[in-house]
Parts: C-alpha cells; sequence; structure tokens
C-alpha cells in the first residue's frame, strides 16, 4: 500500500522517497491496485511543473502504469482507473511543446495509449520539432497508438505514418517502417525488410542513444525491430541472415542469436540459416565461435554436415569446446566419444560442476547422448571417484540411461543406496533390469504407499499389487497420462490401453509446449499398436506444424521420430512430414 507520507515526501523533492515509490509501483505484478489511481494526479502535477525536480520520471512513471493498464486483464485493473487517466490524457499533451526536449521525448511514450485522436497532436508536434531523438519517439509512440487504439484511425496520421518509409532520412525512413509494421499499415511489405537491413548495415545509431536512459543505441534498435517482426518468419530470417556475416562483431553477435531464436520457433529456416551460423566456428570473436558451437549443439542431427569442424572446435576454448562437444554427440559423429573418454580418463577435475540453472554439467549431457561402448569403464571409476552428491547422482543418471548395457556396474550403484544419492541409485538399478537389482530395490520401494504413477508401476513390478491413483485427486495433467499408461501395463485390458490413448490425446490437445516427458509419454503410445489410432488426429498436426511445438530442436527431433514411431505402429503412415531440421544429411 502507498503511504500518503511517501507521496508528500516525493512532492517535496525528496529523492529517497521518490525512488521509494517508484520501485512499489514497478514491482506491482502487472496490475493496477486500488491506490494506483489516486496517485495518477500527483505523478502528471509532477510531470507538468518545470520545477519538480523528478518531473521527467514522472512522466517514464505515468507512462509505464498505462503500460500496465493496457496489457493487463481488466479484472487486474482497478475500475478507477479510467478516470483517472482520461484526466490524465487531458494534461499530458502540453509537455510536448516543453521547452525540456527530455521531457518532450517522455512525453510522446506517456501518450501512447491515450486516444486515437492524440496521433495527430504528435504529428502536428512532429512536423515543428527541431529535436531528432523527440522526432523518432513520435514516429514510435503513433505506430503503438494507432495499433492498440479501439477508435477510428485519423487521416492525417496514416498518410504520414505511410509516407515515412521514402522519406529521404534514413533514421526516419526505419522508424517509418517499424511504426507501419507495428500498426499494419503496408502488411509484410518485403521492402520494409530491405530498409531495416540497409539501416542496421550501415547506420551508427547515435541519435537513438537520446530517447532513453542507460539505452545501448544498437541494443534499442534490435529490440524493436524483433518486436515488430515478431511472427514474420521469412522477414527475420531474411534479416538475420543479411546481417550474419556483418564486420562489426556486434551486429555478428545479434544476428548469430536473432537466427537461433528464429530456428527454434520454426523449423523451415533451418537449411537457410544454419550453414551460416556454422561458418561463425572459425569467426575471429570467440564469444561468436562459442554460440555457434551453442547453436549447432541446439540443432541435433541438422548440425551433422559440419562435424569435422566441430571435432576441430573441441581444442578450442572452454565456452567454444564445451558445446563443441555435445553438438558432436548429437549428431552421432564416431569422434565424440573417443574425445569424451579422453577426458574421462584424464586426470584431476573435469569441470563437471553445473551451470547456473543447468539441469546437468556438460559431461554428463554429453554421455547421456552417447552409448556406453567404450565408456562404461571409466564412468563407473568416475562414479566411485565422485564426492558431492549432486555429481555421484549425475553419474548415476547416465547409467541409468544406459540401462541393460551397464549391469556390470551393479556393485558401484548398489554402494550408493542408503547415502544422499540413494534415489538415483534406485533408478539406475531399476533401469539395470535384472533380478538382482529388483531384489536390492524392493525394501526400499515397499517402506511407503506409491506417490505416483512410477511408482506404482514399480510396486506392481515387485508385488503384483495394483494400486489405483486414478481416484487420487492430486493426480492430474500428464500424472493421470502416466497413471493411465501403468494401469493399462498392469491389467493389459483393451479397456485400458483406449483410455490410455485417450488421455495422451486429451493432453496433447491443451498443452502448448511439449517436453521430454511428455513425449516420453507420447512415446508410450507405440506399444498399443491399433488401439492408439484414437490419438492420431491430435498427433499429425504435431508433424505438420511449421511452428515447433517443443522449446527446443532437440526435443522437436524427438517429438518427430516418436510421432511417427506411433502412427507406424497404430497403422497410420500416410503424409508424414518430416520436418528440415530433423532431417538427416545424404
Amino acid at each position: 500500500m502507498i503511504q500518503d507520507s511517501l507521496v508528500l515526501l516525493a512532492d517535496s523533492g525528496d529523492q529517497d522517497a521518490f525512488r521509494e515509490l517508484t520501485s512499489e509501483l514497478q514491482h506491482r505484478g502487472g496490475a493496477i491496485a486500488a491506490d494506483v489511481p489516486p496517485l495518477l494526479p500527483h505523478l502528471v502535477r509532477w510531470a507538468v511543473d518545470p520545477d519538480h525536480p523528478f518531473r521527467v520520471e514522472a512522466i517514464r512513471l505515468v507512462a509505464q502504469l498505462a503500460r500496465t493498464a493496457h496489457r493487463a486483464r481488466p479484472e487486474f485493473v482497478d475500475p478507477a482507473w479510467a478516470e483517472e487517466w482520461q484526466g490524465a490524457v487531458s494534461r499530458l499533451p502540453g509537455l510536448l511543446d516543453d521547452p525540456d526536449p527530455v521531457v518532450r521525448r517522455a512525453a510522446a511514450f506517456a501518450l501512447e495509449h491515450a486516444p486515437a485522436a492524440t496521433a495527430s497532436l504528435l504529428l502536428a508536434r512532429f512536423r515543428v520539432e527541431p529535436d531528432a531523438a523527440a522526432r523518432l519517439n513520435h514516429v514510435t509512440a503513433a505506430g503503438r497508438l494507432l495499433r492498440d487504439t479501439d477508435g477510428e484511425w485519423p487521416a492525417d496520421v496514416i498518410d504520414w505514418l505511410s509516407s515515412l518509409p521514402h522519406h529521404e532520412d534514413s533514421t526516419l525512413r526505419f522508424a517509418g517502417v517499424l511504426a507501419a509494421r507495428r500498426c499494419g499499415l503496408g502488411g509484410r511489405d518485403p521492402r520494409h525488410v530491405d530498409e531495416v537491413v540497409s539501416y542496421l548495415s550501415t547506420s551508427d545509431f547515435a541519435v537513438w542513444q537520446d530517447i532513453g536512459p542507460g539505452r545501448r543505441s544498437f541494443a534499442v534498435m534490435t529490440a524493436m525491430t524483433e518486436e515488430v517482426f515478431d511472427d514474420d518468419r521469412d522477414g527475420r530470417t531474411r534479416l538475420t541472415a543479411a546481417l550474419v556475416d556483418h564486420p562489426d562483431p556486434v551486429r555478428r553477435r545479434w544476428a548469430v542469436n536473432a537466427a537461433a531464436a528464429v530456428m527454434n520457433r520454426w523449423r523451415s529456416p533451418v537449411p537457410a540459416l544454419l550453414p551460416l551460423i556454422a561458418h561463425r566456428l572459425s569467426d575471429e570473436d570467440s564469444r561468436l565461435r562459442g554460440s555457434a558451437a551453442r547453436i549447432l549443439a541446439s540443432a541435433g542431427q541438422a548440425a551433422a554436415p559440419w562435424q569435422p569442424e566441430l571435432v576441430a572446435a573441441c581444442e578450442d576454448e572452454p565456452e567454444v569446446a564445451r558445446p563443441a562437444h555435445i553438438a558432436l554427440a548429437r549428431t552421432g559423429a564416431p569422434e565424440a566419444a573417443d574425445l569424451v573418454a579422453d577426458l574421462l580418463d584424464s586426470p584431476g577435475d573435469l569441470g563437471v560442476a553445473r551451470d547456473f540453472g543447468a539441469p546437468v554439467s556438460w559431461v554428463i549431457e554429453v554421455l547421456l547422448l552417447l552409448p556406453p561402448t567404450t565408456l562404461l569403464p571409466a564412468v563407473r571409476r568416475r562414479l566411485r571417484e565422485a564426492v558431492p552428491h549432486v555429481e555421484q547422482g549425475d553419474y548415476l543418471r547416465v547409467l541409468a540411461n544406459w540401462g541393460p548395457a551397464a549391469r556390470e556396474a551393479l556393485p558401484d550403484i548398489a554402494s550408493f543406496l542408503g547415502t544422499r544419492a540413494e534415489r538415483y541409485a534406485v533408478d539406475a538399478l531399476l533401469a539395470l533390469d535384472c533380478e538382482e537389482a529388483l531384489e536390492l530395490v524392493r525394501p526400499i520401494a515397499l517402506k511407503s504407499p506409491p506417490a505416483h504413477a512410477a511408482e506404482a508401476l514399480l510396486r506392481w513390478r515387485l508385488t503384483g499389487e495394483v494400486h489405483d491413483l486414478l481416484h487420487d485427486p492430486a493426480v492430474v495433467g500428464w500424472e493421470r497420462v502416466e497413471a493411465r499408461h501403468a494401469l493399462w501395463r498392469i491389467t493389459g485390458s483393451e479397456e485400458d490401453g483406449r483410455s490410455f490413448a485417450t488421455a495422451v490425446r486429451r493432453a496433447v490437445e491443451v498443452t502448448p509446449v511439449l517436453g521430454t516427458y511428455h513425449i516420453g509419454q507420447i512415446a508410450n503410445l507405440a506399444s498399443l499398436g491399433p488401439l492408439a489410432r484414437r490419438v492420431v488426429p491430435a498427433l499429425r498436426p504435431l508433424l505438420a506444424t511449421d511452428v515447433r511445438p517443443t522449446r527446443s530442436i532437440p526435443d522437436d527431433d524427438l517429438l518427430c521420430a516418436t510421432v511417427r514411431d506411433v502412427l507406424a505402429a497404430a497403422g497410420s503412415v500416410g503424409a508424414c512430414h518430416r520436418s528440415p531440421s530433423s532431417t538427416p544429411p545424404n
């Protein structure tokens, strides 16, 4: 709750009070609470007061609140906001004529969510505005205002924004293209892409440094470009391809990262963009080489043509070598196992500590992608030497991933029962799929009732006891899918098989982004055979779409392969679409 005393202190020019007030308003979780509308008149009064020390900051705060109110769902905006905002809109346009150019720049942004008629005021000021940064803000604000308004667009503003992409000044042409794209004027004219490429390739962007506090000019440009070209697949592909070889490393870095975003979102741009990224493995900038290696690592089988370059990159600096190892493993390169074996056999620490937020270290990620053929002895030795239980758990996860092929490691795995790494040891023992391992797990698994479907299936394997989780209200969504699968595995009945298939279909239809866990549940459908046909209508679109239903290319490759296997098992293989990113090279 905003205290009146805090407002009074800010009103008097107290810097700490204003900062506290600003912080309070900026951390509201995207809502306009009941205490915000009464504050708006104070902010506007400070903004129009030429002697108030925080008038520019007050204007920017008004702009942020207006943006929040516009974007928030109606139930999260206090009803009193609309009336107070109307009162603010009646006073803010006067700031467009303020003597201070910094005030004029900020005022345009504060008016982005005003009524449509306000756009004509922006045009009128644009015609006489001497400050270049303010002029750009007028154009940007007008584009956003038209995009978001429900009212009729002023004809003079339409003519103005339509003419700017042909302006003699390159900066205004660029701003005009962004404004036109933002509000929909001119559709997806390919000449827009040409203009943006030309501007981003040749301009120094100095004027954009002035549009806001602490803004880096190129970062401003690229952020605005990405916003307005957001869902234009072809436009974004052309933009990134045109700049990925730019002489300026800053622009190259942006293009490389932008290309990765495009390929992660859509399947079809991969053949055009990935070769350009691979070329950057030899870039003079080590950060770009690292970025290229990480993108190739995320590209799965599509990176296979560059296996020789990736082998060479494994000798580069660590930030390049590590993702290069992962890329090689994902492409199935025969050199990958030998390179990792050499690492495991080397003395000392491998640097297996996880990066912040990473599920596993890079070494473990590579091992999870490789077969145990030549690596099992080294992994067993590393497991015995591991000290932190997290590292022990990572190596145990690798052994679990290798399954029955790692049975000779059973004594090593069993030694971690009763330790902090026990849960990982149990998973690894179960994966070995042998009676000796099950006997070791039995007393642990039977200590308490099963808490989820996987434990219910385990208990059935050990005792034959059927534990029904389907009536547990805590089991919802994909957990219910897993429970249905467990029940079908236990009973083998056709009715339970159909129920499992139906549960998968419903879950797929309501899950916008599919992860590895979801794909694993879909893979279980293959064992149903023809009973899986009822899921086919939900699975076919996953192959036909160009927009990836996953968060990464490897997950998407896995999803496509899994869906094809299920369709084949169900006897429905016609019209299977193979995504460009998942097509192995000839």
